[in-house]
């Protein structure tokens, strides 16, 4: 006999049986979802960099220091790190459209257009291939709301040292009119066009999934409270099939057990699973 089940990994104990059908559906389902599970770990990874970087610059304006030369180095490795993050998320979207066959290259080109886009991206480029290119900070002090500001900043100049930078990035430093560039406000820009991007790949993910994959998702990897020993919150994120052997065996005790064989762990990122059911939520009933 053959067993099917739905399970939270740190509860190994407290499976959830469901059909064949309902199995078969998801494990046909998984490889696709696989693809979108590193969609998510690039998008959390860029929202983990984005954070330190604010984490940092506020304890910073709330705990003055001597001179800002003393941070320079976090605040050179945090926001450089973002920008990383970031192309690494765009790079990885556009292979994600290719091996899902999503026809998104159109939405790619209306986002590389903007402004932030291109800036993160000369700017990862420089640091890339040529040098750091953060060359100034400075804190401004709101009066009216007695807090500080961190302003971060690289140079025309600087970024202009770089002859070997593709033809693109030569004719975005020309738009470049001060020579002195503060780049916060681009990271803002930036960071709202990177959640706005992944909001917009997750709907074109959601696209390609069949109404009863859909239909499966809510019904079964919605959390919920497992009561059969302690209360316990079930966050299933993995499904596996089990062939129950026929065979009873005596322990030395005098007990009977019966042996199973599991075959390969199908894993449902959680993270991945919560922005699908966002989805799904926002979507309505199916």
């Amino acid at each position: 006999m053959i067993d099917y089940i739905i399970f939270d990994k740190e509860h190994t104990h407290l499976p959830k049986h469901i059909k064949k059908e309902e199995f078969d559906l998801l494990e046909n389902f998984h490889a696709t979802f696989i693809k979108f599970t590193n969609i998510v770990d690039c998008f959390v990874n860029f929202k983990l960099s984005k954070k330190k970087l604010l984490d940092f610059m506020e304890y910073t304006c709330e705990h003055p220091i001597p001179s800002l030369e003393l941070i320079y180095p976090d605040i050179n490795f945090l926001f450089f790190s973002n920008t990383l993050f970031g192309r690494i998320f765009i790079d990885n979207t556009k292979s994600f459209f290719k091996q899902t066959n999503i026809d998104g290259k159109e939405l790619l080109k209306s986002f590389e257009k903007r402004e932030e886009f291109k800036m993160m991206k000369l700017l990862r480029d420089f640091g890339q291939h040529f040098s750091i290119p953060i060359n100034d900070l400075s804190v401004s002090t709101n009066f009216s709301t007695n807090t500080q500001n961190i302003d971060i900043f690289t140079s025309k100049i600087e970024l202009e040292k770089n002859k070997e930078t593709n033809p693109e990035n030569k004719k975005f430093i020309k738009t470049i009119k001060s020579d002195k560039v503060a780049l916060m406000s681009y990271f803002y820009s930036w960071s709202s066009s990177i959640d706005e991007l992944f909001d917009e790949t997750l709907n074109e993910f959601y696209k390609l999934i069949p109404n009863e994959v859909i239909i499966s998702l809510q019904k079964h990897f919605n959390s919920y409270i497992d009561n059969r020993k302690t209360t316990i919150q079930i966050l299933p994120n993995a499904i596996q099939k089990i062939e129950q052997l026929n065979k009873t065996f005596i322990s030395e005790d005098g007990s009977r057990y019966s042996i199973s064989k599991g075959f390969d762990v199908l894993r449902f990122q959680r993270n991945a699973i919560e922005y699908l059911l966002d989805k799904i939520s926002s979507e309505g009933e199916i």
